[in-house]
């Protein structure tokens, strides 16, 4: 009996076939589960990889924020640039740009801080700490920005970083640097906000594997140190990023295992971790692999029918779709799958290729909001330095308002300035035709108006922000502004106080987002800047405008008092002189006019000293330089004082070199006002001993008849007090016993401290208290070297002149001024005529044909200045010479007496030995002395401010001429070219020349025209 096989072919074939079936089947499920796995993970990986990038561009942009931040601060101006006030009102105004910044300093080019602000305490001065020898310094002067790592607080455990960069100043040049401590909290509420997953997590930490910021906080405060797990470990080990895949299976942060992966921020050097629990990572994946067994299931059933046909099917489409998905997951995300085969592949692949347009959209939006945001914070940064050009509040903000608007696209744009004292805010600037409008209204809003955004933000000096303005109950419709939807305000804070707001308005939802808030900001903080910059600018502006008008009224005044009170003086002190002529006086009488003449004289030094202060202050003093007669101008400041040592019964010493230069060029008026205070004083302030006056001199190397002589006086006197050393040059300051400090107004130190001072030198002081004091200062002077002619000093005994009878013309509304004169000039042998004003002076002009006119410059009726003007217009009256007499003594009052046509200027009161050096001067009188002696006298100008060598040999008045015309355009060069010709014609004119030729190198115009001017005027 033949036994039946157990398996037939056709059941062997089935069972193969199944089989076949089976293990295809199976291996094609294996395959797309392995496929679907790898294809899910690169998708979560990515999705990761998106949320770290997106954190690490916070993190990154917050730190180049606080760097751009500060670098602006440079750019803009800052106190060791010269650009700004105090320093820590601007650290302050710099530590409010940032929230996250906990302490800002500011050090100089030596390491040394300068300011210190901090949110945590007030920084002291003994505080301030110098960083010269720290790396992060040497850093920062090489011109590179220094961040550091990552340290804990001590006592709060928050992270924080150090940041620093260089100050420049206008050229370039690095001066000095900031640095911050900054705050990393922010962080906290980054990660905390990060949504991976459902149980996802996302932390940083730094290249130490030190854990800076975490949803878990309490890790962050303990300082935990992960470098233990993978993905940190390969950071820390690392300088690249993640490798292409990007994740990594491990044990996580919590000791689970997790699918992790990183991307590092590279500036700062910190890395953004994220991990996802496998159970949820995988979980789509286990639910494809139990939806593949079921299904392999069902075709284990069918395998016999079309086992085969199907799972090639399934797994060539889904082959394709793995190999799309895997170059998509590699960041190939322009690709997409062509969904094939059954109806779930297809959606699948369509699922993929969905994924990866959002994918793509997400990247896309992401790069422009970075951009845009880039663009705004240089188009911000742009605006910043435009408005710190303008220093006119009303330019300043119609250039913020609109700029704001058209560059950010805003709808509206507006700012409110608060009043102070009426606790409102009055709308100053807005866009538009509206805001035109709107600030015509003049309607302010109240500070304490609860409904109004714009006063909220002032009142708590917060930004306050509405969404969507519909949303809010009591928001009232502007109906001038009907499209607002969103609306901002951001107070404008300076020096800590809210001084405005900027109200933004936007006419679409979502039109202002948290990037709009850091914008304007940042911007409120630069208008303020420029607000500050603006008034200070104002204020300057005005003060200046004060300060000019106040010195006007300080000229005129003084001008006017000059005048009020040496008109009187000339009076009395020219009836002194006058008086003391008499042959028949008696002793009382000519002891009572000495008394009167030396009291009167008294009073016109105190005057003039009063007067004398006020020109140094106001900078109207200059040196007169004229000839001086060195031994002859000593040895009359001698006699006056011996004469007072000697009624003292004191002991005067003289002490001078035989080497003494005879003829000197110098101010004598005010060389003899510093010498008598000098002296004067040690006489006063010593009681027993002697004052020596004492004069030096030493010849100059290498600068021809150059000397530097030194005038020295010292006493026996009281002293000074070490105390009172620093306040001796002080006006009104005295030292001694209170009577001898009634008897002068304490002005005479000062004044003569500042007289050497115009001289190019300084007064010093040499004291010991209850030992005496010694003064002394050294001056350079030019050597003239005269020829054999003498030029005598005029006696006192003149009686008269030869000649014809000269006719004098003596103009002045003060009867007693004209007797001074008249009682002068006519025992001398002048003919006197008489004028009450101007118009009488022109008249009488006409009629007597004056030779000299001394004519007073204020009158009524008819001023001086116009009658001199008239005189002078006509032309049989145009020659005749006229001084000017004035008791305004300034120098401007002396120029305009020259400008208005007068030969020169006879101040009053009228000094008896002026008078008769005018006289001589300009018309060449020949005196005639008491005892029949006779002698043509020849002085010196008054007021020529250089004295020309009376040897000095000068071209002609038209090669002068020529000169004068190439110095008043300033060409020097034409200048050199006129030397080198006069030079040519031989060297008779070598002394002028050679001194044109010498002022010439040192472009000096001014000297070249005083040079050349009395020439030209001798030669006329």
């Amino acid at each position: 009996m033949i036994n039946k096989p157990t398996f037939t072919l056709a059941r062997t074939l089935a069972i193969a076939f199944i089989a076949l079936s089976m293990i295809s089947l199976l291996g094609a499920s294996s395959f797309q589960i392995w496929l679907n796995f790898q294809a899910q993970q690169q998708v979560i990986v990515g999705q990761q990889q998106l949320i770290a990038l997106g954190a690490a561009n916070e993190v990154a942009n917050f730190v180049e924020q606080v760097f751009n931040n500060f670098e602006m601060a440079d750019k803009l101006g800052h106190p060791l640039a010269g650009e700004s006030g105090q320093y820590r009102t601007w650290l302050q105004n710099l530590l409010g740009t940032q929230l996250a910044l906990r302490e800002v300093a500011l050090l100089d080019e030596d390491g040394q801080e300068v300011a210190r602000n901090s949110r945590m305490h007030i920084v002291n001065a003994n505080e301030l700490q110098n960083h010269a020898n720290s790396e992060w310094f040497n850093q920062v002067k090489q011109g590179k920005r220094y961040l550091s790592p990552v340290y804990l607080d001590p006592i709060l455990h928050e992270p924080l970083i150090t940041i620093a960069v260089p100050l420049h100043n206008r050229l370039g040049d690095i001066v000095g640097a900031i640095k911050a401590e900054v705050k990393l909290k922010f962080m906290w509420d980054l990660v905390g906000a990060l949504r991976v997953g459902e149980h996802g997590l996302a932390y940083v930490v730094d290249q130490e594997g030190n854990l800076i910021a975490a949803g878990d906080i309490s890790r962050v405060l303990r300082g935990d140190n992960i470098r233990s797990l993978h993905d940190v470990t390969e950071f820390v080990n690392s300088q690249q990023g993640p490798d292409e895949t990007g994740a990594a299976l491990s044990v996580g942060i919590n000791n689970t295992y997790i699918l992790g992966t990183y991307v590092p921020l590279g500036t700062p050097n910190w890395a953004v971790m994220v991990e996802l629990p496998l159970a949820e990572a995988y979980q789509p994946i286990l639910w494809n692999v139990s939806s593949a067994v079921g299904a392999a299931v069902v075709m284990v059933i069918i395998a016999g029918i079309a086992g085969f046909y199907l799972s090639k099917r399934l797994a060539a489409p889904l082959f394709d779709l793995t190999q799309t998905a895997t170059q998509i997951a590699n960041g190939q995300l322009d690709l997409e799958v062509s969904p094939k085969g059954a109806a779930e592949i297809q959606q699948l692949g369509h699922a993929f290729n969905s994924m990866t347009s959002q994918l793509r959209e997400f990247i896309q939006s992401l790069e422009e909001r970075v951009l845009a945001r880039t663009q705004r914070l240089e188009t911000v940064a742009t605006l910043g330095e435009q408005l710190n050009a303008i220093l006119q509040i009303d330019d300043l903000l119609k250039v913020v308002v609109n700029e704001v608007r058209d560059k950010l696209g805003y709808y509206h744009v507006q700012i409110y300035l608060l009043n102070f004292e009426a606790q409102e805010l009055m709308l100053a600037e807005a866009t538009g035709e509206v805001g035109a409008i709107m600030k015509a209204a003049k309607q302010p809003i109240l500070l304490a108006d609860s409904t109004s955004l714009v006063a909220e933000a002032c009142r708590l000096g917060e930004i306050i922000k509405i969404d969507n303005v519909q949303a809010v109950a009591n928001w009232q419709v502007n109906p001038l502004l009907p499209e607002t939807v969103a609306e901002i305000g951001v107070p404008i804070i300076s020096a800590g106080q809210v001084v405005g707001v900027l109200e933004v308005l936007q006419n679409r939802l979502t039109g202002l987002d948290e990037s709009d808030t850091n914008l304007l900001r940042s911007l409120a903080n630069q208008i303020a800047v420029a607000l500050t910059n603006a008034r200070l600018f104002e204020q300057s502006r005005l003060a200046k405008e004060k300060a000019e008008v106040a010195n006007v009224a300080k000229s005129e005044f003084l001008s006017s008092m000059s005048h009020e009170l040496r008109t009187p003086l000339n009076g009395i002190l020219g009836y002194a002189q006058i008086l003391r002529r008499d042959k028949h006086l008696t002793t009382l009488q000519s002891d009572g006019l000495k008394i009167i003449q030396q009291s009167g004289e008294h009073l016109l030094t105190l005057i003039n000293d009063i007067l004398d202060l006020a020109k140094i202050e106001a900078r109207k003093i200059e040196l007169q330089a004229n000839t001086l007669y060195l031994p002859i101008f000593l040895e009359g400041i001698v006699g006056m004082i011996k004469m007072r040592a000697d009624q003292k019964g004191l002991m005067f010493s003289y002490q001078v070199p035989s080497q003494l230069p005879t003829t000197i060029e110098a101010d004598e008026k005010r060389l003899r006002q510093i010498l008598l205070n000098l002296l004067n004083n040690a006489v006063k302030f010593t009681e027993a001993g002697q004052v020596t006056f004492k004069v030096t001199s030493n010849a100059i190397d290498g600068v021809v008849n150059r000397y530097l002589i030194r005038f020295e006086v010292e006493d026996t006197g009281v002293g000074v007090a070490p105390e009172a050393l620093e306040n001796i040059f002080l006006p009104f300051e005295q030292v001694g016993e209170s009577r001898k400090q009634s008897e002068g107004t304490g002005l005479g130190l000062a004044i003569s401290q500042k007289l050497v001072q115009a001289m190019g030198s300084q007064l010093y002081l040499s004291s010991k208290l209850g030992h005496g004091s010694n003064f002394w200062f050294e001056v350079e002077f030019q050597a003239i070297i005269m020829n054999n002619q003498t030029i005598a000093h005029l006696p006192q005994n003149i009686i008269g002149y030869h000649g014809p009878r000269l006719k004098v013309l003596i103009v002045d509304d003060k009867e007693y001024n004209q007797l001074v004169l008249s009682n002068l000039l006519e025992p001398l042998g002048f003919e006197i005529v008489l004028a009450n004003d101007g118009q009488e002076a022109i008249d009488k002009t006409k009629e007597v044909l004056p030779d000299i006119i001394f004519m007073d410059m204020i009158m009524p009726v008819m001023m001086g200045f116009e009658a001199v003007q008239i005189i002078r217009q006509s032309p049989n009256l145009k020659n005749i010479t006229i001084f000017g007499s004035s008791a305004s003594v300034f120098k401007e009052d002396r120029e305009k007496v020259k400008l208005a046509g007068c030969n020169d200027f006879l101040a009053k009161p009228i000094n008896e030995v002026e008078l008769l050096s005018l006289l001589a001067i300009h018309l060449s009188l020949e005196w005639v002395y008491e005892g029949g002696e006779t002698s043509f006298v020849e002085v010196e100008p008054l007021e020529t401010k250089m004295t020309v060598e009376p040897a000095k040999l000068v071209p002609s008045q038209a090669e002068l001429a020529i000169l004068l015309g190439f110095v008043k355009r300033g060409s020097m060069s034409k200048v050199r070219q006129w030397v080198a010709k006069i030079k040519g014609q031989g060297n008779q004119y070598d002394a002028f020349v050679d001194e044109v030729q010498e002022l010439s190198k040192q472009f000096d115009e001014q000297l070249i025209l005083d040079l050349i001017e009395p020439y030209l005027e001798q030669q006329s």
